[in-house]
Parts: C-alpha cells; structure tokens; sequence
C-alpha cells in the first residue's frame, strides 16, 4: 500500500479472516524519503488448508487522513513462495549474520510483483571496518532492487532510506542495526510469472587499513639482500641506484587474530638522504613513488634513486665500501600516521686498500 507523500498521514496495512482476526500486519510510522516519500506498507500470508476461505485487506489511519490526496492498494496471488516467508516489513526482518570475511545468501526468490524480503544486519562496535558493500543479482528477467533503511526510533518502526541500487552499492556505517529491502524493481504489468529465479544477496564488509607489512625490498644486488656492517647492531637492505617496494595494506580481526589484506588504499614511498639535504642539494635528498593495494592489498612499488654520497665508510680489509645510511618511510598516501620506517643501506662504491 503506497501513502500520500505527507508527513501527518499514517495509514496500516491489514490481513483480516473472515471472523476480523488479523493475519498480518504493517505498521510503520511515515518518514517521507525526498521524492520517494514514505516506506509503502506491506504484508503477506501463507494459506492453509483446501477449504475456500475469505480474507479482507484493510487500510487504517493511525495518523490523519486526506479525502482528495489518494493511497493506492495493490495486491496478488502466487501458488508457492520459499520458505523463509513471509517477511514483508522491516517488524518481520530476517536477521543475517556476517564475518569479516562476508556472506551471501541464493535460496531466496520473489514469488510475486509485490513480495518484499527484509533483512536485518547488525554492526559490532569491534570491527575493522567502516563500510559495507551490497550487491544484489539474479538471472531472472524480474530485476531485484535492494534498499538499506534505519530505523529513526526505538519503538515501533520510522524507516529512513539510506541507500537504493539494482546492481552494488557501498553503505557507509557505524555501530547499530540496519535494514535490507529486497524487491521486484519492475511494475506488476511487467512482472513475468514464468521467470522466477532465485537471487543472491552478498555483503562484504571493505575493510579499514591499520597497518603497513613489507614483504620484499628488491634491488641492484637482488631481492632482500641485506648486509651488516660493523657500525650497526642490525644488517640493513643494500642496494645503489634502485629500490623496489612490496608489501600488504592489512587489517587485523581483533577475536581471531586474522590478518587480512585491504585493497584500493594508495601508498607512498619515500626516499630520504640526510647527507644530500645537509649538503644544500635537496633535488637529491628525496625520491617519492605511489601505488595502489590489489583486491589482495598487495602494493609493488619502485623508485630511481639518486647517486649516494658516500660519507659513510667501512674499512673491510682488502677494499674500503663507501655508502650513505638512508630513510625509508613507507604510508598510506590520505592516512599518514599508517605507516612503516626503515634504514636502507645505499651504495656508492668500492676501493681496494
């Protein structure tokens, strides 16, 4: 049942018998949705029994009434329906549980131009993640159309859309209880009978980057080679006029201690020398590259360095190295304060004693 588009109308929805005993029922209070005005009001019953039997739709007003503004009522009959039904307002929701990791759901059709399947998510406070993304597809020529709504009160149901889409959409969230519409997108003249397929409904949570892990540093001398020389407790990656960056853009469940890879999040390189910058040659002293995390949250990034300097030395016996000891600050390119340090050894060249 459509209501007018006006904030002081209220009408319910009602299946009676034939005795007045309700069946089901619809009963959310108006939020008037832009243009789209208020969440129609929609039930369902499954029949039992062969006897004919009498069932009466009823409109009520809560709220107000109009005599020239008009609600209108559509109904139908279809002959089988999954076993989930029926679920037709957000009161009868379907609660669907997710991980970290997503969930879908195909054993779900729309057996008829008017059902409506509702679904329930809730949000923790303890997540890694700050948006959800929402897909809904079927192989039916009957094309499904998913809406997200919350709810406005805590008693009763005030339903104000946030988001609507027949294909994907990104829902952003915080803690607390939302809801999923699915529907038929198509007028009932259109509505085919003959093509009725189950959908799936897919929620992928898009995680939220908290941490940088390197993987690999590559170079003239060859992948993660690393040299320690006597001035340093630690051995350093070593390389002269390359450096290759790989790495994962993570998020960690914090109750299973899962680690998982974020995708799409830029990340910078950059190259740091003190000597260059301390010598008054600062087009030397830095170099900055930029790549984004795959759907795995792999990035592989490389920079041309500049020549070193050389003021650094190590005496090795038969030859003396020359080398400059330089920073390497790898972060997420909109969120800085992510982000990985590290030496790098650079160097220039070798001389026999």
């Amino acid at each position: 049942m459509t209501q007018p588009k006006i904030s002081n109308i209220d009408y319910d929805l009602y299946i009676l018998d034939a005795n007045n005993n309700i069946l089901s029922r619809s009963e959310t209070y108006t939020y008037i949705n832009e243009i789209e005005g208020t969440l129609q009001e929609a039930v369902g019953y499954i029949t039992t029994g062969s006897e004919t039997a009498i069932y009466k739709l009823v409109v009520s007003s809560s709220i107000g009434g109009s005599a020239n503004e008009p609600f209108t009522l559509e109904f139908s009959v279809c002959d089988a329906c999954d076993q989930f039904e029926p679920d037709e307002n957000p009161e009868m929701a379907l609660p669907f549980t997710f991980s970290t990791d997503g969930s879908y759901l195909d054993i779900r059709s729309l057996s008829s131009p008017f059902d409506n399947d509702w679904y329930k998510l809730k949000v923790p406070s303890n997540r890694i993640y700050d948006k959800l993304l929402l897909q809904i597809a079927t192989p039916s020529s009957n094309t499904c159309r998913l809406e997200v709504y919350k709810n406005t009160i805590s008693n009763g149901y005030r339903m104000q859309k946030l988001v609507a889409t027949t294909d994907t959409a990104t829902l952003n969230v915080t803690e607390g209880e939302y809801y999923v519409r699915i529907k038929n997108d198509k007028a009932m003249d259109s509505y085919n009978a003959d093509d009725i397929q189950n959908y799936t409904f897919t929620v992928m949570p898009i995680l939220r980057a908290e941490g940088i892990a390197i993987t690999e540093y590559d170079g003239n001398e060859g992948v993660n080679y690393y040299v320690k020389y006597p001035a340093y407790d630690k051995a350093y990656f070593r390389t002269k006029t390359w450096i290759g960056v790989k790495g994962v853009v993570v998020a960690t469940d914090k109750e299973t201690n899962k680690q998982y890879g974020v995708a799409n999040h830029s990340v910078t390189v950059q190259y740091a020398n003190p000597y260059w910058e301390a010598n008054g040659t600062p087009h030397n002293a830095y170099r900055t590259g930029t790549g984004i995390s795959n759907n795995t949250g792999e990035f592989n990034i490389r920079l041309d360095l500049p020549p070193a300097i050389g003021v650094d030395r190590w005496n090795a016996g038969l030859s003396t190295q020359h080398y400059d000891l330089c920073g390497l600050l790898i972060y997420l390119t909109e969120q800085s304060s992510i982000q990985h340090e590290e030496y790098i050894i650079h160097y220039k060249d070798s001389y026999y004693n």
